[in-house]
């Protein structure tokens, strides 16, 4: 390759302590400094076969001889195919990382001093869930949905109190356990 007239690739090394214990014999280019000099306005230049490589990936490996590998642009794709596989992730996602985790919210709904039981969560058509709190309050008790979640909002952030209240009996197993399945299904998609 030294007398070919191709252009050689840059290589951005990325140490992980930030120093790097053995410099190569040509230009360090630094990741940040790499990033500095894209433009937003760049080319998109699509592979011309999908075997091509898109990524030269160096490992010492379990014997600390130091192995390569070059990973393509079908490698790439099978790869990113297969995590949608195995994590059944379906067309439309479920948006989690909008919707607060049902523990977080359930222990600010149960320090209520009138709620006796909560769960939160109802299935969306759009977002996959949204904050939906079923609630069963103490007996003798009353307290509307407006005052639950003005609560929820004083001690928690805003968009993680409930948008809605549902008060209703909360469906049992045998066990004493919640049957969110049943919620989901008279309150679901």
């Amino acid at each position: 390759m030294s007398k070919s007239t191709a252009t050689m690739p840059h290589i951005v090394l990325i140490p992980d302590s930030g120093e790097l214990s053995a410099v190569p014999n040509y230009e360090i280019l630094e990741y940040e400094a790499v990033l500095a000099m894209g433009s937003l306005d760049f080319e998109i230049r699509r592979p011309d076969d999908e075997c091509d490589p898109i990524a030269l990936n160096y490992t010492s490996g379990t014997t600390s001889n130091p192995k390569s590998m070059v990973y393509s642009h079908r490698g790439a794709y099978l790869n990113s195919l297969a995590a949608v596989l195995l994590n059944e992730m379906r067309s439309m996602s479920v948006y989690l990382w909008t919707v607060p985790i049902t523990i977080e919210m359930e222990s600010v709904l149960f320090r209520h001093p009138t709620v006796l039981e909560a769960v939160v969560g109802r299935p969306d058509d759009h977002w996959g869930e949204t904050s939906c709190a079923f609630v069963k309050l103490k007996d003798g008790y009353e307290l509307s949905g407006d005052e639950l979640i003005a609560y929820s909002r004083n001690n928690l952030p805003s968009y993680m109190a409930p948008q809605t209240v549902v008060f209703q009996e909360l469906p049992k197993a045998l066990t004493g356990k919640t049957q969110k399945f049943v919620l989901r299904r008279r309150w679901g998609v």
